[in-house]
């Protein structure tokens, strides 16, 4: 057999079709794969028998088989399963792009994918699950959920800081553990020696000095990477649109479909605008916390903020804990309009909420981060990246999700109002955070982190072309199978 293990593979891969299947193929080219569940917009096979599930379907739980065949589910096995459904029902938040979803139609949809995706699991003993991110589309969530219920291995990636990098973690609670040792041997290595005698590769040491700089930086897997339209292409498809056009306003379903969204979207302009105009220029020589609300729905907050996926529980602890001389700034995401006009997200009563509590200020939606972020006395977010930037302006943060910067220097994971208490005692005592350890910190990552990125946020540079990357990201999770191979 082609693998120096004894151990047969059978896996479910989700978000692995595209250009990305031709690095998942390298990365188990010497692995033993029995079976392959594929999950993926566009059809993609490996292993002896393969499957394909298009995602399109089976994010509604679609799924082409008789369900009365497939193993029933019971009580005990669905209460053991609570967490699992309380988050899915939350997320499927994200699928409300025309008529809302009923909580029965939720917990329809979410019992079909359960039963479905167990009874597939148990039939073709999957003893292994990669997905190109922390779960968060409804399938792969709750093929995680049945993964941890098994003790199934799991691997998840995560956008590193500096461009075309990332974490293979097994844990997106607790993700790159790894980090967390070599921060603290490299604090040990560095003990004693001046920041200068740190030394970074040049992307890192780039990326530290943007940080160190008066000007926000954003993360580069929201660069604009200058991709055009092609023109030629669209003169093509121009009838073809026409003809859409036309079948759309004939077709009464999707005309019902379509007036549904335009008052969807008339009541959320009127909702953006009440922020607006409860928005106000911030007094920046006021004690504040500045938190910058997070774009939502995204696996930023469901799942990776746990409980603080709704953020206003945030401002409330915050609130219940501070100082009646220190304020609460709160931003919203810039483009939460832009991106979800329709609302999604968001409610008027979300904002009225935020309002009702003691001392909170909103702040307008397009002020700059980076002011904010120098003259508060700490930053507070569930997963924001906000809150690792401002380490290197000597702000520390309150983390209340989970993200690899959990364990940096002047990070505060809260999990209870407790840790939140703590926290903020020695923030208000003017606890800075040493630039000096989040360099070294910094350092942790350049060695951990692994060079490159899944093709859709990959961006091509002269040193590291479409090619190199492939391989890099293959090598690495070859690396991390062999591991999880060993340890079963």
């Amino acid at each position: 057999m082609p693998s120096s293990f004894h151990d047969r593979i059978n896996l479910i891969l989700s978000r692995a079709g595209g250009a990305d299947s031709v690095m998942y193929k390298k990365a188990f080219e010497k692995f033993d794969i029995g079976y392959c569940c594929a999950l993926t917009a566009e059809e993609s096979r490996l292993g002896k028998e393969s499957e394909w599930i298009n995602t399109s379907d089976a994010k509604w739980s679609k799924y082409d088989v008789n369900f009365s065949k497939l193993r029933p589910l019971d009580e005990e096995f669905i209460e053991k399963l609570r967490w699992c459904e309380a988050v899915a029902i939350d997320m499927m938040t994200r699928q409300e792009t025309g008529n809302l979803l009923s909580y029965s139609d939720r917990r329809r949809m979410y019992l079909r994918h359960l039963r479905f995706w167990n009874h597939l699991i148990l039939e073709k003993k999957i003893n292994l699950f990669v997905t190109s991110g922390v779960p968060h589309e409804l399938p792969e969530w709750i093929i995680h959920g049945l993964c941890r219920h098994y003790g199934i291995k799991n691997i998840y990636f995560q956008t590193g800081p500096v461009m075309n990098t990332v974490f293979l973690v097994n844990d997106w609670e607790e993700p790159a553990v790894e980090l967390k040792e070599e921060y603290e041997r490299l604090s040990a290595q560095y003990h004693g020696k001046s920041e200068e005698e740190i030394k970074l590769k040049p992307d890192y040491e780039e990326y530290f000095l943007l940080q160190r700089g008066p000007k926000n930086v954003l993360p580069w897997d929201q660069w604009d990477t200058g991709r055009k339209s092609n023109l030629v292409f669209n003169l093509l498809l121009a009838p073809v649109r026409g003809a859409a056009v036309i079948y759309r306003a004939l077709n009464p379903a999707l005309l019902a479909k379509k007036l549904a969204k335009s008052a969807r979207e008339k009541a959320a302009y009127k909702m953006f605008r009440f922020y607006d105009k409860n928005a106000q220029m911030p007094d920046l020589r006021k004690k504040f916390v500045y938190v910058p609300l997070q774009f939502q729905p995204e696996c930023s907050t469901c799942p990776q903020g746990g409980a603080y996926t709704d953020q206003l529980l945030v401002v409330q602890m915050l609130a219940s804990l501070l100082p009646d001389d220190v304020y609460i700034y709160v931003k919203e995401y810039p483009l939460q309009e832009e991106w979800h006009p329709d609302g999604m997200g968001r409610t008027i009563e979300f904002y009225k909420d935020l309002l009702e509590v003691p001392r909170v200020r909103f702040v307008p939606a397009k002020f700059p981060s980076s002011e904010l972020t120098k003259h508060c006395i700490t930053t507070a977010t569930p997963t924001g990246t906000a809150a690792f930037e401002g380490l290197f302006r000597g702000k520390p943060a309150l983390l209340f999700g989970h993200r690899f910067f959990q364990y940096a220097p002047g990070i505060f994971s809260v999990r209870t109002v407790s840790d939140c208490k703590k926290a903020l005692e020695k923030i208000l005592a003017l606890y800075v955070p040493d630039v000096k350890d989040v360099k070294v910190f910094l350092k942790a990552i350049e060695n951990i982190a692994v060079k490159g990125a899944f093709i859709r946020d990959f961006v091509e540079t002269p040193e590291f072309g479409l090619e190199d990357n492939i391989r890099s990201m293959a090598d690495a999770i070859s690396l991390l199978v062999s591991r999880l191979l060993v340890s079963r």
